[in-house]
């Protein structure tokens, strides 16, 4: 569809339509709907929840208004809490599989990697009385809630690949090997500094795929020709250093890449970095304020397969995430409905609806791009709030919906 020849059009397949078509069936295998009943149904539970999120308001009382809205008989809020168990969680996980799995089909080949694979997190804070449900790191307040999303996505499709839910305090480092298990030959694998972990650089190796990483902080380097790592960072005098290198008590061999910063903001990450150990009462290591001077990337791609442009240019497209990550919050009101003392299972069941509507958000935008003549003009995060409007708005679910694409390309 051309930008230019035709502004609304509308949405319909790969989208809400087929995920209603089989809502009803995992609705019953999870147990959460067992009878037909007039007050209550899958695609108007899901529907609900989507509106609870986008809007801030998940109290039993509001939600039992908006699924009047899609069923012929209302249901009393005390029963629509009942309804909130582990079987609603199940229902909720069995969505987002289905969409994922369904997602990881639309790969394409004849790249110059199978896949480009990256997986980070995001918090979503509660109320810190929900810290029995959801702990977060403790503070001098006290205890604090929140609970963690941690997303795998092909960078080179926009799919996601895997994503899952877990407590705010647990550690992007112990989350990382659920990303191993998915590493297939010909991958690529971006490192965050949060899930640095040599032996997981080495499985990534061992299914013949390749990975870049930024070089933690603490991690011991030995250039391969001889000399620490500082020694040749503080010797030197250009602006690039391209090095063979050993990483930590492993000794696994590495290349290693170190892009200069400019003086000012080489300086200002030194400052940071002291002011962080003093109060700490500590105080930095020479050779660490000597790494702040520079960019640290290593990866297992040699020159012959990769520049010092390239490989920059592939970390950097880590920014993808951050905007999908950008998009739910700025589309849904999750921050005021997360606010409520809740029990585990309404509060869950609120994590995975973000995590089904950012997925599903995300599908219309690729559904939308497909169309267009320019797809880079496409914003996600118009595309998002416009797809909470639509769901927010909805008094039944009847598709297609329509879109104006003028409202949802970039400024």
């Amino acid at each position: 569809m051309s930008t230019t020849k035709r502004a609304n059009s509308t949405l319909s397949a790969a989208t809400l339509d087929q995920l209603f078509d089989k809502l009803d069936a995992l609705a019953r295998s999870s147990g959460l709907i067992q009878r037909h009943s007039r007050k209550f149904s899958a695609q108007g539970f899901l529907l609900t929840l989507f509106r609870a999120i986008c809007i801030g308001d998940a109290s039993f009382q509001n939600m039992a208004v908006s699924l009047s809205r899609f069923q012929s008989a209302s249901m009393a809020r005390q029963s629509l809490h009942q309804r909130f168990t582990e079987k609603a969680v199940h229902f909720l996980q069995l969505v987002l599989a289905l969409l994922v799995s369904e997602r990881k089909l639309n790969q394409v080949g004849n790249r110059r990697f199978n896949r480009i694979l990256l997986q980070d997190s995001t918090q979503i804070w509660m109320n810190r009385k929900n810290a029995g449900h959801y702990r977060a790191v403790a503070n001098n307040g006290g205890n604090t809630a929140g609970a963690k999303v941690d997303l795998v996505m092909d960078l080179q499709s926009g799919d996601f690949i895997k994503i899952q839910e877990a407590e705010a305090y647990t550690q992007d480092r112990s989350l990382g090997p659920d990303l191993l298990e998915l590493v297939m030959e010909g991958d690529l694998i971006i490192r965050d500094l949060g899930y640095f972990d040599v032996s997981g650089f080495q499985r990534i190796e061992d299914e013949n795929a390749h990975w870049i990483s930024r070089l933690h902080g603490t991690a011991d380097v030995v250039v391969a020709s001889g000399g620490t790592l500082e020694n040749h960072l503080q010797s030197s005098s250009g602006s690039v250093l391209d090095l063979k290198v050993f990483m930590t008590a492993k000794k696994h061999r590495a290349r290693l890449i170190a892009i200069r910063l400019p003086e000012e903001i080489a300086n200002e990450r030194r400052r940071k970095k002291k002011d962080k150990r003093k109060r700490n009462g500590t105080s930095p290591k020479k050779g660490t304020l000597i790494r702040e001077g520079w960019n640290l990337y290593v990866t297992n791609l040699d020159s012959t397969e990769c520049s010092v442009e390239e490989l920059v240019g592939f970390y950097e497209q880590r920014w993808q995430i951050e905007i999908q990550f950008r998009s739910i919050k700025q589309s849904t009101d999750m921050k005021r409905a997360m606010q409520r003392i809740t029990n585990r299972h309404h509060l869950q069941s609120l994590v995975y609806t973000a995590m089904i509507f950012a997925t599903l958000s995300v599908s219309a935008y690729q559904l939308i791009a497909s169309k267009m003549t320019n797809p880079n003009r496409l914003s996600l995060e118009k595309t998002a709030r416009w797809f909470s409007q639509m769901i927010t708005s909805a008094t039944q679910p009847v598709l297609p919906i329509s879109y104006d694409l003028r409202h949802l390309l970039h400024d």
